[in-house]
């Protein structure tokens, strides 16, 4: 039985039609503002790079698309600079775009405008400009079609000159396997994989028993699992793995929250994020109660270093006293040797 409620309410948590329409552009930036291991991880796996998950620095460069109310646009253009030198272009796509090449090469052309650089020939000593581009990456979030291509290709024709194609290479998120998110470490991702059952949920007659045990299946296996199995790995921390937790549930929420028969799919992402907060608040507590044994002892170090230094101190007035002496028992010696 689906509901027919027009906004979706559920415990505390009300998503009207406007927020719904934005809740995939936030997820998206959320995620994208993870710790930068779990953020280097995921570039490393999306961009088949070896950036230092440890060591990384990340900036951002945002950009914003005008929204159309169906999230069939571009939702977030996303450019990541790591260690101030390596940029990442990264757009959001929840369903296909036959222009979404136009708008890449144009947001990655305003960012390369922006960070210019300037020098000389050797020869002549004129000026010449550089426009350095940020490696681009379209993320189809969504279940799309065969026809969306491994790349998409702009021919850029400067007339004189020899043309130039410009291409972008596509990631289809669906396509990928839990597995697969897992091996690339690209694990800030596998919310998304909520998509993947949306049009069989979304049939006409509404989702039967064996789509319905196929979500089950994908949020208890596919996606808690994997979050809970990268955050024992160490590719994730603690509080990526609880954030992820949460949006799972917030995605989960505005796609499947008006179907009745998944109540117990939300009762179980509910529960797995108490258990993730009870685990954050244990480990705040035994962190807390680290540090206050760390501030006993070193009060007791304190402590133990002032009795030294008065005892210290102590021994260089029984030295400076000593030396008062000597100098005294000279000044008579010389009296009386000089009578």
């Amino acid at each position: 039985m689906k509901n027919t409620k027009q906004g979706n309410y559920r415990g505390d948590t009300y998503t009207t039609k406007k927020s719904a329409d934005q809740i995939f552009d936030h997820a998206f930036k959320k995620m994208l503002t993870l710790s930068s291991k779990a953020v280097t991880n995921m570039i490393n796996g999306l961009f088949g790079t070896d950036h230092n998950p440890s060591t990384t620095t990340i900036t951002y460069h945002w950009t914003e698309h005008q929204a159309d109310g169906t999230l069939k646009t571009t939702l977030a253009d996303s450019i990541l600079i790591l260690n101030d030198k390596y940029a990442y272009h990264m757009e959001a796509q929840i369903t296909e775009d036959n222009e979404i090449v136009f708008r890449v090469f144009s947001y990655g052309y305003g960012y390369a405008d922006v960070n210019k650089e300037i020098h000389t020939t050797e020869f002549d000593n004129k000026p010449v400009y550089t426009l350095h581009f940020p490696e681009p990456r379209i993320i189809y979030l969504g279940d799309v079609s065969s026809s969306v291509p491994d790349e998409l290709q702009l021919k850029l024709d400067f007339q004189n000159n020899s043309p130039y194609i410009y291409s972008v290479p596509t990631v289809k998120l669906a396509q990928l396997s839990a597995q697969e998110l897992n091996d690339r470490k690209m694990i800030i991702l596998i919310p998304f994989h909520l998509l993947k059952l949306r049009k069989l949920m979304n049939r006409k007659n509404g989702p039967d028993k064996t789509t319905i045990n196929s979500l089950k299946n994908l949020v208890e296996t596919d996606i808690l699992q994997s979050i809970e199995i990268n955050q024992q790995l160490g590719n994730i921390t603690p509080s990526d793995a609880h954030q992820l937790i949460s949006l799972t549930k917030k995605l989960y929420t505005y796609l499947y929250d008006a179907y009745t028969e998944t109540e117990e799919v939300w009762n179980m992402i509910d529960q797995s994020l108490e258990l993730e907060s009870d685990a954050l608040i244990l480990k705040m507590e035994a962190m807390e109660n680290t540090i206050k044994d760390m501030d006993e002892k070193m009060a007791d170090k304190l402590a133990e270093i002032a009795d030294k230094d008065a005892e210290i101190a102590d021994k260089n007035a029984e030295i400076a006293d000593k030396d008062a002496e000597i100098e005294r028992l000279k000044a008579e010696l010389a009296k009386h040797q000089n009578s």
